[in-house]
């Protein structure tokens, strides 16, 4: 069994409960004597999907950004003009951004509730930090590294994890707390 295996168990669980717990908040708040299941889960689905397209669109879109950024000032603006490199690591922001931003973004749609404000959207940034690295440790372990500690790898993906996790979840914690308060 892969030591990452876990991990990966551990988002699939995280976004399990936290799709149970907006279910159930639903349910609560209908007044009718009689829950509809269906209709609270939906409302849950519905919240997850929408959060998770606009966390999986513009996330990896604000790494791209921000790694742009990093190599361009690293080789004084060379290539900031240059479409391949851009459709280069864009392809990768994508590839590597993608399954962390949509979780964080399903969690952030099903926790929406609770996540009111200020303090929600900073949440979502650690939010989006902690699923970023959980998914990153969990691929980094798959495989086997032959005189590298399990703790020294883990420890380096912390500072890529923040970097690029922590700025996209709260550019995307911001605009959909803007989004849902101009629903509701």
């Amino acid at each position: 069994m892969s030591a990452g295996l876990p991990l990966f168990v551990l988002v699939g669980l995280m976004l399990s409960a936290a799709f149970a717990l907006r279910t159930r908040w639903e349910m609560q708040i209908d007044l009718d004597p009689q829950p509809d299941h269906r209709l609270a889960g939906f409302e849950a689905i519905k919240a997850m999907v929408v959060a998770a397209l606009l966390f999986g669109l513009l996330g990896p879109l604000v790494g791209h950004l921000i790694v742009f950024g990093f190599t361009a000032v690293a080789r004084t603006g060379r290539h900031l003009l240059d479409p391949t490199a851009h459709l280069f690591l864009a392809m990768f922001a994508y590839l590597l951004g993608g399954v962390p931003a949509l979780a964080t973004g399903a969690l952030a749609g099903a926790l929406r509730p609770w996540l009111g404000g200020w303090r929600g959207v900073l949440l979502m940034g650690v939010l989006a930090f902690a699923v970023t690295w959980l998914l990153w440790a969990g691929w980094t372990l798959r495989s086997p590294a032959p005189g590298i500690s399990t703790l020294s790898r883990l420890q380096s993906l912390l500072a890529p994890a923040a970097v690029l996790g922590v700025p996209a979840g709260l550019l995307c914690g911001w605009l959909y707390q803007w989004r849902s308060g101009r629903d509701d």
